[in-house]
């Protein structure tokens, strides 16, 4: 998370952490945070931070309420980095938190899937059919969207209707989260629209 490098002693309990001045003051922040028995309830803590090439950054604990099983924090952990590009984002199982690293932009994006995901189940989501916008590192816009099945498939048809989704619309980012029966996407306008038209014919009852 801060790139430093760090070792373990196990029998003393101990984390010896060497970087400069920046990395150990926000590793410090992050044990800070992490060193509990208890995650503090939301709103997640957020600590900004420069990289090694002294663009400005966040590192943020996203505090989960209902994402309580190891399957669902790897999920999560899944969806953000695939739809926001960051690569720094880790589960800690103990505390039931995420912990990220990215830009502003990238960290909005984060914050926005854990709003819509982060719920108890079979609650009805802030917004069933809103989307995000992404305007960087792209030709053009991608958007981001939250798609909810309604037939309650398993986990193997969820699978099987991803698979067909990336076939007929040809997108890539598709990332299921099994506890809100959700597909996160991420691609064009014209992707998101072909995908929300194929899934009027996937989304059907098994029985």
């Amino acid at each position: 998370m801060t790139d430093t490098a760090a070792s373990f002693d196990e029998t003393r309990k101990t984390l010896t952490v060497h970087g400069n001045t920046a990395q150990l003051a926000l590793a410090d922040w992050l044990i800070s945070e992490l060193d509990r028995t208890a995650a503090p309830p939301p709103p997640s803590a957020v600590q900004p931070y420069r990289n090694d090439r002294g663009q400005p950054e966040e590192v943020r604990v996203f505090n989960l309420l209902h994402a309580n099983t190891p399957l669902q924090l790897q999920e999560l952990t899944n969806v953000i980095r695939s739809l926001s590009d960051m690569q720094r984002v880790f589960p800690y199982s103990s505390l039931k938190v995420l912990v990220a690293r990215g830009a502003a932009e990238q960290m909005r994006i984060a914050d926005w899937l854990v709003q819509q995901l982060d719920r108890p189940p079979g609650t009805p989501p802030p917004d069933a059919n809103a989307t995000r916008d992404i305007p960087w590192g792209f030709k053009g816009t991608h958007t981001v969207r939250v798609f909810y099945l309604t037939h309650g498939q398993s986990p193997q048809d969820t699978q099987a209707i991803i698979g067909q989704l990336r076939t007929g619309a040809k997108i890539e980012r598709l990332n299921p989260y099994v506890a809100q029966h959700a597909i996160a996407a991420r691609g064009t306008a014209d992707q998101i629209a072909a995908v929300d038209r194929l899934l009027r014919d996937l989304d059907q009852s098994s029985h």
